[in-house]
């Protein structure tokens, strides 16, 4: 999903208004790298596992809460309806 939403940011819209001159695609893909990236002992890959601790593995959490709730709520949505991957 991150490299879908990176590669085609022009097709999301964020609820959040932005200034002309920033992508708020550029920040929703950059939260969900953080998150991927910096819980590399949820998200397997070949990155070394990298001791999390109480404090990032909660604020992680929040995270990745919010962008649950975006998501289900619209608040982050394709610009148009992608095809079917049948």
């Amino acid at each position: 999903m991150i490299r879908e939403i990176n590669d085609h940011q022009q097709n999301w819209q964020l609820a959040i208004p932005a200034p002309a001159a920033t992508n708020p695609a550029a920040a929703l893909v950059t939260m969900l790298r953080l998150l991927w990236q910096g819980q590399t002992d949820r998200h397997g890959g070949s990155a070394p596992t990298i001791p999390v601790t109480n404090h990032a593995a909660e604020v992680a959490v929040h995270l990745a809460v919010t962008l649950v709730q975006w998501f289900q709520t619209g608040a982050i949505q394709p610009t148009h309806t992608p095809p079917s991957r049948n």
